[in-house]
């Protein structure tokens, strides 16, 4: 990825990224199962413009998971637009409330297609971000890293099975238990949202003790923070996926999506630690 020079200071969240088919769907004909969106919702009332990443990973078994991805990540970003700006001790109710939208829209599409809600499994990452934190609801596979200002990487959500084939998806019904929220307080963050299609190429070790890569997270970040064009890094980002470093590791389908502040420097400021929990924050 080639950068095309660095922007001047700016208070609204930046992303870029996209979901490309993997060698497996493609070499059937398939369309891709992953679905991803992003917006912006504008500061008002003295609160700060968010950020808000939504993406989700359709299971294979499940016949229609690519509309329930599709549906869930199109209710999370109606749902979020609705919902912002709140306080910052608001945010886990309104993160649960996306989740539990999506899910509804996603049974109700079931029933529509007279399917169980099972053929439209899918898993689910939702990211609210402003330049005073990084927020997320996540259940199943994938991943959520965040970057903090001495350019450190840690994973703010990750998968919690030890076994590749423990997902459990937003239809579930058992899918409150397994829903997990956290929230770093953290000036002007940096954060990535990926399926799982992108999990080894970006990340090593277990799948409930994953480590991002700074041979992969930092150049990412580095271009991102040098963009104004979305379009043109969201292309940029998708021929990357689609690249043979990318399908080396998984022929899986692939979603990246970065969010970033943009600031006069580029710095990011800790002021506190993660907070998460698998418990309902109702």
């Amino acid at each position: 990825m080639k950068k095309t020079g660095v922007p001047g200071k700016k208070s609204s969240p930046f992303m870029c990224g996209g979901s490309v088919c993997g060698e497996y769907h493609g070499s059937r004909d398939e369309p891709c199962q992953d679905a991803s969106g992003w917006t912006v919702v504008p500061g008002r009332r003295g609160f700060p413009p968010y950020g808000v990443i939504a993406v989700a990973d359709g299971l294979g078994s499940a016949r229609l998971s690519g509309i329930g991805a599709a549906t869930a990540v199109t209710v999370a970003l109606e749902s979020a637009r609705s919902a912002l700006p709140v306080p910052v001790g608001s945010i886990g109710g309104v993160l649960f409330d996306i989740a539990r939208s999506a899910r509804e829209t996603v049974l109700t599409r079931s029933r529509e297609y007279g399917c169980s809600p099972r053929d439209l499994a899918s898993t689910f990452i939702c990211v609210l971000f402003s330049r005073h934190g990084i927020a997320a609801v996540h259940i199943g596979d994938g991943c959520v890293v965040a970057r903090d200002r001495h350019g450190g990487l840690f994973m703010l959500t990750s998968p919690g099975g030890e076994y590749a084939n423990e997902v459990v998806p937003l239809t579930a019904p058992e899918w409150k238990s397994e829903l997990v929220t956290a929230y770093i307080r953290q000036r002007n963050g940096s954060v990535v949202v990926m399926t799982d299609g992108c999990v080894r190429a970006a990340c090593t070790g277990p799948s409930d003790r994953l480590v991002p890569r700074p041979a992969f997270f930092d150049p990412l970040f580095s271009y991102v923070l040098s963009q104004q064009d979305e379009k043109s890094a969201s292309g940029e980002i998708m021929s990357f996926l689609r690249g043979q470093g990318m399908t080396r590791c998984s022929d899986d389908d692939k979603t990246v999506v970065v969010g970033v502040i943009h600031t006069a420097h580029g710095a990011d400021e800790i002021t506190s630690g993660v907070s998460s929990s698998r418990d309902n924050p109702e």
